[in-house]
């Protein structure tokens, strides 16, 4: 059974909808123009995966809307009462408008055929608009995304005459006719095709009601019928024409030089065809067989229950018979009677095809080729076969290219060749074989002028011309392994052929026995391009070589290590003229750099732009600057200026040979904002000694350091430090320092040295000069490794050493200051390094040690070194006084944070800690017991009121030192609160609520601890006595209860009890922390007497929640 579950709602009515099946998505347009597209997930729901606001622009009236789906990629085409019909590609933001070619005319009906890719608009003036869509092939490329606009998809091709406004329209037949119902009638428009048929390269053509025309090559005959033809076959120099009232049968010679009358035949079939000398006329429920005489042969019959015939076709003395009810006949034609083969149902091919739409039989006669409708009157996705031999039907599905075929075709030449016409004008070709099946060989987009494929006979495709060409006539053109030898001999084509056969099924050896004749090197260029296209590298190179082709498998060669498969056919390709191969390999890799050096070297630079600038930016500017080189060589002076502008390669391009004089070239730099042409101006003023304006460019390029180096140069040095001094450039100041050192300025030099922070450079000139305090300043100032040179230096001069231990010191060689101070017996200078030496006295354990020197240096405390005096873990051999004299120190300093983390009076510490104010510090440091009040008793002299996190910690605070009485006395207060700031009684009733039930807990806990300290045993008997009153909880916490009775037992040395007791708490508060009521060095002691007793993962509040928002 199924189920029905809601997925999702819109917020206005929905108008329509579409199931999108190629893709799993649903696409749904609401009253209020919303078009949403959601996508299907395996549980049923339906995510949303665009929603685009639909423009009412352009509509009489959005509230009646008439709306079609063109396809599944967000094509939809809308009418409201007007008579323009909107189109919309909702996801790629685009539309345009159909009109009808008059204004006074209103749409009132629109309707889209899939299959023949057809549009139809009614109209109330009584007419029915026809127009035919180009459904776009997949793109390869960006440069084609202007020429299959949506606009230019579209072309109108009939307007119907329905003399009444039609109400409403349908296609029938899979596209082939029109039903219009009118208000008074019903009109059923059919297509009628022209007549045409082909055989092995002989055509044959309707050109008018009653005229034929017959054509091979550059032969031509026409004939005139004086009938109506309503269809023709053509065979082996001879053709069929039925006009509805006769069947006429003539013969012509091979040179079309005449055509000559057999036979006429009274026949009203209009479903006929030609094998060999045997001409077939179907009706209803036979199918009758003359001879080229006229003569009836024999009569095939088909029961009532299979239906009417509606296809035929006979080839090698077999007839194939297709019937209403999608059945297949075949029967066997080399006897005197036509004996039964076969009888297979559409069914067994594909379950849900309910019609055969096209059928086409073999040169053989053994395969039967067709398509069809399935059941949700779409296009069947699958190309059908069925083989006699084997008794076995085959089928090829279409979907992963998305379109479906729409007529077949098997080639005249080999039987193994299958043509297929595709619903977006594709051409694909593909081999059929018992052994492998069907496989797909090449696929190309039908020419513009050609209309639907009629017949393939190698190396030609035949097609009827497109509705746009206005002459109708048969378009022939060359298959895409055939382009450049079509006129080639028949063994050159078959060798061909079954080239292409062998390397499609992977057996090169074979493909190459099959060349073993052929010389012709377009034969060989085309067949590499095969290769290239199945990506069969190693078959195209052995191809190229047989052409000696050195330049495309020389570059194959040097990128042989670094490319995968698809990149290597890629370079074959641009050497074999494959651009639309190239383009494609390329994206699909995503190797955008290749691309845009491919589009280079087309001269496509408009294209290799755009896809640096959109996909491959890192090469950006080199490829403006070859745009600039190209425009050069091309005399585009103007153009190249602007690309060499983009890649910031003006000056690299030698701007002489850009501009056409120095008078141009000034100009351009005195205008243009680039700097680094200015600063290349100003060192070709320099060079010619035009120091003025040099300077000028190199100001306004912000090259401070030329302008340094100018001033310099010419003795101004005033004017050199003032510029140096407003850019504050390093390099400027360094420029200044190494003038002064030539002039042997060496205190001015250091100073430069200095501000330019080139420290190393002024060691190096103070050392030199023996300029000691300058030495010192500038070793502060630099690096670590200039402070142990100056202190080396000093050491080693044997003068200042105290300078040489603090720079020893700052320079992280502790150790070796040290020494110093001891060699030189010079112990003040440990006082600088105090620090350090209780840095070391901790790392030693010399803990009392360190905080002596502390207090005697002073030293202001901080974290770490409170925990280095405390010591850690086992290793710590601080006892409590101890740490009460580290926490005393921190006292001192005003640290309270720190001394409460050592303190061993945990009260006299909090105390402290109060004092300093700070209420994070005061809420985080919380404990347990008196040091709680003393927490919530400081919080309440605070702003409490407008401040619920202090609120909320008054509570805590209280509810842990099991302070009820304050905690009903802070409740009492907090009513008041409430009643007189805010009115709000309901508050304040909740209040004193809780504050009633901890004024119960107050009376109670007292009586019982008074108890447990009097009698013991009396008090544990209340206590289970407690235990066992129902909502006990309500009054007294549970824990509280269990905690008293713990330590009672814990005191008394009865630690059994004490555990067993714990246990039993432990399941009654499960969710609560044991800490929270019992003692910590209790809960320890128990805990490490029975390593069995964990720790509780409970949280750490009351067991009964109080109340913060009353």
């Amino acid at each position: 059974m199924g189920r029905c579950s809601e997925s999702i709602s819109t917020t206005s009515k929905i108008l329509s909808m579409k199931l999108m099946d190629a893709k799993d998505e649903i696409g749904i347009i609401t009253e209020d123009l919303i078009y949403s597209q959601y996508s299907l997930s395996n549980d049923g729901k339906m995510n949303v995966e665009t929603e685009v606001k639909i423009s009412t622009a352009g509509f009489n009236d959005p509230k009646v809307l008439k709306i079609s789906w063109i396809d599944d990629g967000g094509i939809i085409a809308i009418v409201s009462g007007s008579s323009k019909i909107r189109v919309l590609d909702v996801v790629n933001e685009e539309s345009t408008m159909l009109t009808c070619g008059k204004e006074d005319i209103s749409i009132n009906s629109i309707t889209y055929c899939p299959a023949k890719s057809l549009f139809c608009a009614g109209s109330t003036a009584g007419s029915c608009f026809l127009w035919k869509y180009q459904v776009p092939a997949p793109q390869k490329s960006k440069s084609k995304a202007d020429i299959d606009s949506l606009a230019q998809r579209w072309q109108m091709l009939v307007n119907l005459s329905v003399e009444e406004a039609p109400e409403s329209i349908i296609w029938g037949g899979s596209g082939t006719s029109l039903i219009v119902r009118a208000k008074s009638c019903i009109k059923i428009f059919e297509e009628e095709k022209v007549c045409c048929a082909t055989y092995q390269g002989y055509s044959i053509l309707q050109l008018s009601a009653s005229v034929l025309r017959i054509f091979k090559a550059d032969s031509i005959l026409e004939i005139d019928v004086q009938e109506k033809v309503k269809r023709v076959a053509i065979s082996s120099n001879v053709f069929a024409v039925s006009t509805g009232n006769s069947l006429q049968v003539f013969d012509f010679p091979e040179d079309l030089t005449s055509a000559r009358l057999q036979s006429s035949i009274n026949s009203d079939s209009s479903l006929i065809c030609i094998d060999g000398q045997n001409v077939f006329a179907a009706y209803s429920q036979k199918v009758d067989i003359f001879n080229m005489n006229g003569s009836l042969k024999s009569t095939v019959t088909v029961g009532n229950r299979d239906g009417t015939i509606r296809y035929i076709a006979a080839s090698n003395n077999t007839i194939a018979i297709v019937t209403s009810k999608e059945i297949l006949k075949m029967y066997d034609l080399t006897r005197r009677e036509p004996r039964f083969l076969t009888s297979k149902s559409s069914q067994d091919s594909v379950p849900n095809l309910k019609v055969i739409q096209t059928m086409a039989l073999n040169k053989s006669g053994t395969l039967v080729a067709y398509t069809g409708i399935a059941e949700s009157e779409e296009i069947c996705n699958y190309i059908l076969i069925y083989s006699l031999e084997k008794d076995f039907f085959f089928n090829y599905d279409m979907r992963e290219f998305n379109t479906n075929p729409v007529a077949i075709s098997w080639g005249c030449v080999d039987q193994r060749i299958l043509v297929c016409e595709t619903s977006n004008d594709e051409i694909f070709t593909f081999f059929v074989s018992y052994e492998h099946g069907i496989i797909f060989h090449d696929r190309y987009m039908k020419p513009s002028d050609a209309g639907p494929l009629i017949g393939v006979s190698m190396p030609f495709h035949y097609f009827v011309s497109a509705p746009t060409v206005s002459t109708t006539s048969i378009i022939i053109k060359p298959a895409t392994d055939f382009i450049g030898l079509e006129y080639a001999e028949s063994h050159v084509v078959s060798a061909i052929i079954e080239f292409c056969y062998q390397v499609d099924i992977d057996n090169v050896d074979e493909a190459f026995k099959a060349l073993n004749k052929v010389e012709n090197e377009r034969v060989w260029k085309n067949l590499a391009k095969i290769c290239v296209k199945k990506r069969r590298v190693d078959v195209a190179t052995k191809c190229l070589a047989n052409i000696k082709h050195a330049k495309a498998i020389g570059a194959l060669r040097r990128v042989d290590n670094e490319y995968s498969l698809d990149l290597k056919a890629a370079v074959l390709g641009i050497f074999l003229d494959m651009p639309e191969e190239v383009e494609e390999i390329y994206e699909k890799a995503k190797r955008w750099d290749l691309l845009n050096i491919y589009y280079q070297d087309c001269g496509q630079w408009e294209m290799a732009l755009e896809v640096a600038t959109t996909r491959d930016r890192i090469n950006l500017r080199t490829t403006y600057v070859k745009f600039g080189r190209y425009l050069m060589d091309i005399g585009d002076r103007s153009g190249a200026i602007a690309a060499f502008e983009k890649g910031q390669a003006l000056c690299s391009q030698v701007p002489q040979q850009i501009f056409q004089s120095e008078t141009e070239l000034k100009s351009y730099a005195i205008d243009t904002r680039d700097k680094s042409l200015k600063k290349w101006w100003a060192q070709y003023e320099e060079s010619r000694g035009n120091l003025t304006e040099a300077a000028k460019f190199y100001e306004e390029s912000a090259d401070s350091l030329s302008i340094v180096r100018l001033h310099c140069a010419n003795g101004r040095i005033g004017k050199a430090i003032e510029f140096a001094n407003k850019s504050g450039k390093s390099a400027g100041f360094y420029h200044i320092a190494r003038y002064y050192e030539r002039e042997n300025k060496i205190p001015d030099a250091i100073e430069f040295y200095g501000q330019a922070k080139c420290y190393t450079q002024a060691i190096r000139l103070a050392k030199e000069h023996n300029l000691i305090n300058q030495l010192i300043n500038l070793a502060l100032q630099g690096t670590e490794a200039s402070m142990l040179d100056v202190a080396n230096y000093l050491e080693r001069i044997g003068g200042n050493i105290d300078k040489a231990i603090t720079l020893y010191h700052r320079a992280g060689q502790t150790s070796k200051a040290i020494d110093l101070c001891f060699q030189i017996r010079e112990y003040h200078l440990l006082d600088e390094l105090a620090s350090t030496l209780v840095t070391l006295l901790t790392t030693a354990k010399q803990y009392r040690d360190a905080l002596s020197l502390c207090v005697a240096k002073n030293i202001t405390m901080t974290e770490d070194l409170v925990d280095r005096l405390g010591g850690s873990g086992e290793d710590s051999d601080a006892d409590p006084e101890f740490l009460n004299r580290v926490a005393e120190l921190c006292m001192q300093q005003k640290l309270y944070h720190l001394g409460m983390q050592k303190a061993g009076d945990k009260i006299k510490a909090m105390k402290c800690l109060l004092k300093s104010n700070d209420v994070e510090r005061i809420i985080f440091f919380a404990t347990e017991g008196d040091i709680c009040s003393l927490q919530a008793n400081f919080l309440q002299t605070l702003d409490w009121r407008s401040n619920s996190n202090v609120m909320k910690a008054i509570i805590t605070f209280y509810s842990k030192a099991r302070a009820w009485e304050s905690l009903s006395g802070f409740y009492d207060s907090c009513s008041q609160v409430e009643i007189d700031e805010y009115q709000n009684y309901e508050k304040a009733l909740g209040a004193l609520k809780e504050s009633a039930k901890c004024f119960s807990k107050a009376k109670e806990s007292p009586q019982t601890e008074e108890r447990s300290s009097n009698d013991p045993a009396e008090m544990v008997g209340i206590c289970e006595q407690l235990l066992g009153e129902p909502g006990i909880d309500r009054a007294i916490r549970v824990g509280d209860i269990f905690a008293l009775m713990i330590e009672t037992h814990f005191s008394h040395g009865n630690m059994a009890k004490a555990r067993e007791l714990m246990v039993e708490m432990q399941s009654r508060i499960s969710s609560m922390n044991l800490e929270y009521y019992l003692d910590a060095s209790i809960l320890r002691s128990l805990r490490n007497s029975d390593p069995s007793l964990g720790v509780s993962d409970g949280g750490d509040g009351d067991e009964e929640e109080i109340e913060e928002d009353y």
